[in-house]
C-alpha cells in the first residue's frame, strides 16, 4: 500500500510539474521514464516523442536519448520491430557521432543474423563516433566501445572474416577493463572460432 502511495503521489508531482509547461522536455522525458518504468509504454512513448520534438535544438542528447527509449517502448510492445529500428535510425542519423544508437542497431541485426547489417553499422561507428561522448541519463544498454569491436567480429567470423574476428575479440581481451561476464563470452567466442585464449599473452 505505501509503494502504491508512493508511486501515485510521484506521478502527481510530475503531472503537476507538467501541466505548469507542456513544451518543457525535460518534464516531457520525466514522465516518459516513469510510464516506462511502471510499463505503460503506450503513454511513455508519447512523452518521449514529445520531449524530442521539443529538445531537437535545445538539447540535442536528450532528444537522441527521447528517441532511444522510444524505440524500446515499442520493443517492449512486441511485433513492432519496424517501428523500433525506424527510431533507432533516425536517433543515429541526428547525432551521428554518437555510438548508442549504432550499437542498438548492430545489435538489433545480430539477434535476426543479419551480418552485412550488423558488421557495417559497426564498422562504421568505430569509424565515425566519439566514444568520449558524456553519458546519457539512463541506461540504454550500450555497454562501451567494445561492444561495437563485438558485434563487428561475431559479424565478420559468419560472413567470412575469420582472422580479422579473432583479432577484434583478443584486441577486446587485451585492452579493455570488462565485466566477468563479458570476459567469459569473449573467451568462449574466441573457442568456438578455434581459439584457446588462454595460451595467448600469458
Amino acid at each position: 500500500e505505501k509503494s502504491v502511495k508512493k508511486e501515485k503521489s510521484e506521478l502527481e508531482n510530475l503531472l503537476f510539474n507538467y501541466s505548469l509547461d507542456t513544451e518543457n522536455p525535460e518534464n516531457n522525458f520525466a514522465l516518459g521514464v516513469w510510464y516506462e518504468t511502471n510499463g505503460h509504454t503506450a503513454p511513455a512513448l508519447s512523452y518521449f516523442l514529445r520531449c524530442a520534438e521539443r529538445a531537437y535544438e535545445s538539447n540535442p542528447d536528450l532528444a537522441y536519448e527521447s528517441l532511444i527509449r522510444g524505440s524500446y517502448c515499442y520493443d517492449k510492445q512486441g511485433t513492432r520491430d519496424g517501428s523500433a529500428r525506424s527510431l533507432l535510425w533516425q536517433a543515429q542519423m541526428f547525432l551521428p557521432n554518437r555510438p548508442e544508437a549504432y550499437y542498438l542497431l548492430a545489435r538489433f541485426a545480430r539477434v535476426r543474423e543479419w551480418w552485412q547489417d550488423t558488421y557495417s553499422t559497426s564498422d562504421l561507428a568505430l569509424r565515425h563516433c566519439n566514444f568520449d561522448s558524456p553519458p546519457l541519463r539512463t541506461n540504454v544498454q550500450y555497454p562501451g566501445k567494445h561492444g561495437l569491436l563485438f558485434e563487428k567480429s561475431i559479424s565478420g567470423w559468419w560472413w567470412g572474416k575469420v582472422d580479422e574476428a579473432r583479432s577484434l575479440l583478443i584486441d577486446i581481451l587485451n585492452n579493455y577493463q570488462l565485466p566477468e561476464k563479458d570476459v567469459n563470452l569473449m573467451i568462449e567466442s574466441l573457442k568456438n572460432m578455434g581459439v584457446q585464449y588462454e595460451n595467448l599473452n600469458s
